[in-house]
């Protein structure tokens, strides 16, 4: 009995310290987070994107990791297509808002859990670098 009183008073002890020492971990989403992920390209990729973000969005330029930003937009929707070899962003009435021959990021205007937007009705977390073929 003194035995089994022993090993059950050394295993109490030893998840209270375990308790006491272990730390939690918990994700920085105050950091940004960059996953490179090649969703749509070549052949597969669509003519035409819709984006969805509740808080608007952010147009710039992607250097590598950096994202520089050049516009603030307020329009929730926006659509994303090619048309003559430039990428073009327009609002939902279809009014062009930018247009390059070569690149535009496209990030939502908020930080860490809330940075996300619909694609073609699809949740994503982080942002969009779209690149001209």
């Amino acid at each position: 009995m003194k035995l089994s009183k022993r090993v059950l008073s050394s295993v109490l002890i030893f998840l209270l310290l375990i308790s006491l020492f272990s730390v939690p971990v918990f994700a920085d989403y105050s950091l940004p987070q960059y996953v490179r992920i090649g969703l749509m390209y070549g052949n597969g990729a669509p003519k035409t994107l819709s984006l969805e973000s509740e808080n608007g969005f952010l147009l710039g330029t992607y250097l590598e990791r950096e994202f520089t930003e050049e516009d603030e937009l307020l329009q929730t929707a926006l659509t994303v297509s090619m048309k003559n070899g430039s990428i073009q962003v327009c609002d939902d009435k279809g009014e062009v808002l930018a247009t390059d021959t070569e690149s535009i990021g496209i990030k939502p205007n908020a930080s860490g859990r809330e940075q996300k937007m619909r694609i073609d009705g699809v949740e994503y977390r982080g942002a969009v670098d779209c690149i001209a073929d």
